[in-house]
């Protein structure tokens, strides 16, 4: 199995926190493949904050003789966004890519960027630039264990993971500070549990835990909670195939008859 990235260790963890948990707006996303592979996606969105209405048109192509993958996105905040990438040029593992973001109405071309990394069964690496500054990381595996780093000259983030096949455990420490521990566990096919503890130089800490049940082949159910007792729930239903739905709530479990709640459902078509 390949290394992973030093961005996704504990991403399993991560997702679990993170994955259906979008109250605060409604979405619904259509998606499709044209006849030469061409892929779309039609994305709109309503804020459940303002009533604010965004959007986004993307495609994604791949250009067989060159083995280039195209990707671009155009925004209703009028951003065009388009990305070139390349696996395996040099070497096998090797992925690079060009992004640029561009406002036709105001400045221009926004941002550039270029990335690399090359993965193997026992390393992982990165290089980025905006041509402005540079960051980079490495990750090594040993057995069943991770050890990796991460810089951008300014801030350097150390990590070590320990992971097996029903559970992981992943700790990072930024600048010396700053430390975060992620622990991740499957004790059957249905169920995922996790727990993230972070704390900080400052005194500050925090505390949460989560959780995902399979109800059936169509259906699961997820549950978050902090230390500061605010409570996210979520139901992803497969209504058919290439339909899903997704319901989430946010609430405050400190103050549940005040406001600050938040509902939210999403609607993806998918053919």
């Amino acid at each position: 199995m390949a290394t992973p990235k030093f961005s996704d260790l504990g991403k399993a963890c991560a997702d679990l926190f993170s994955d259906d948990f979008n109250a605060s707006a409604n979405k619904l996303t259509l998606k499709s493949k044209a006849i030469n592979g061409t892929n779309l996606k039609v994305e709109g969105t309503r804020s459940n904050k303002d009533g604010s209405v965004s959007g986004l048109i993307e495609t994604k192509f791949s250009h067989k003789a060159s083995g280039l993958n195209v990707k671009e996105k155009w925004t209703t905040g009028n951003v065009v966004a388009t990305e070139v990438s390349r696996k395996n040029l040099l070497t096998p593992g090797t992925d690079l890519s060009l992004t640029t973001s561009f406002k036709p109405s105001t400045s221009g071309l926004d941002s550039i960027k270029l990335k690399s990394s090359l993965v193997r069964d026992q390393f992982a690496a990165t290089l980025d630039t905006d041509f402005c500054k540079v960051s980079g990381s490495g990750v090594f595996s040993y057995n069943k264990f991770l050890f990796g780093a991460s810089t951008n000259l300014k801030s350097t983030s150390v990590g070590v993971a320990f992971v097996e096949q029903d559970y992981s455990i992943t700790s990072t420490v930024t600048d010396g500070r700053d430390v975060n521990i992620k622990l991740f566990h499957t004790p059957r096919a249905t169920v995922q549990a996790g727990a993230e503890f972070g704390w900080s130089k400052t005194g500050a800490t925090k505390l949460g835990v989560a959780g995902r049940l399979q109800l059936d082949d169509s259906a699961y159910v997820k549950a978050k909670v902090d230390n500061k007792l605010n409570l996210g729930l979520a139901y992803v239903q497969k209504l058919r195939p290439g339909v899903t739905m997704t319901l989430a709530a946010n609430l405050v479990g400190n103050n549940l008859t005040s406001g600050g709640h938040n509902l939210g459902m999403s609607l993806s078509l998918d053919n």
